[in-house]
C-alpha cells in the first residue's frame, strides 16, 4: 500500500494544473436534484459553496448519491473552481443509470427503469396460485366424464359418448408450470 505522500503525488498528477487538492467537511443546505448538484456550507465557517456536482458528469449516465438535507458531506476540491462531493453522513436517495437501465433507491422503495411496469411478483406466491389453479383445473377434469356419464343418453351431452368425447379432446393436455425465478435478480 502506498503512503499519503505518494498518494497525494498521485491525485496532484491527475490535477492538471498543479493547484493544491484539500477537502472539506460540508453540512448540506440544499439538494437540486435536477441538476444534480448540492450546495453546501463548510463546518469551518467560510462561505457557501452553490452547486457542488454529485457525480463526475452531471449531465450523462452513472452513480447519483443524494445526501439528505442537514447532514455531512466531504467536499473534495480539485482547483478553485472544481469541487465534487465523495462522502455522505445521510443517504436519501441512490440513482444509478446506465444506457437504458435505472434504478432508484430510497428508504422506502427500489424503482427500476421508472417503475412503470408495476411491482415485482412474489414468486413464490404466484407459484403457490399457479399450483392451485392446476389442482381446481384438474379435478375439474377428472369430474367430467363421470358427469357426462351421470347425464344419460339421452340428452344432449349423450352420456358415455360425451364423455368419451371429452376424453379424446382431452387426451395429451395438462398444466405445466415451469421455473419463473432469475436468480440474478433477488429481493
Amino acid at each position: 500500500m502506498k503512503g499519503s505522500g505518494e498518494i497525494r503525488q498521485a491525485i496532484y498528477a491527475i490535477n492538471r494544473n498543479g493547484e493544491e487538492v484539500y477537502a472539506k467537511v460540508c453540512r448540506v443546505l440544499a439538494v437540486d436534484e435536477a441538476t444534480k448538484t448540492i450546495d453546501v456550507k463548510p463546518v469551518d465557517d467560510t462561505a457557501e459553496i452553490y452547486g457542488v456536482p454529485l457525480q463526475a458528469d452531471t449531465q450523462g449516465d452513472g452513480l447519483v448519491i443524494s445526501p439528505k438535507k442537514g447532514s455531512f458531506v466531504l467536499v473534495v476540491f480539485t482547483s478553485k473552481n472544481t469541487a465534487v462531493a465523495v462522502m455522505y453522513s445521510v443517504i436519501d436517495k441512490v440513482r444509478l443509470s446506465i444506457g437504458g437501465i435505472s434504478v432508484e433507491i430510497t428508504d422506502s422503495e427500489i424503482v427500476m427503469n421508472g417503475g412503470n411496469a408495476g411491482g415485482l411478483v412474489k414468486l413464490q406466491e404466484l407459484k403457490d396460485s399457479l399450483n392451485s389453479l392446476k389442482q381446481y383445473v384438474e379435478a375439474i377434469h377428472t369430474a367430467l366424464p363421470s358427469a357426462f356419464n351421470a347425464i344419460g343418453i339421452s340428452t344432449a351431452a349423450n352420456g358415455a359418448t360425451g364423455a368419451a368425447s371429452y376424453q379424446s379432446a382431452m387426451a395429451g393436455k395438462f398444466i405445466q408450470i415451469k421455473e419463473m425465478e432469475n436468480k440474478k435478480i433477488k429481493q
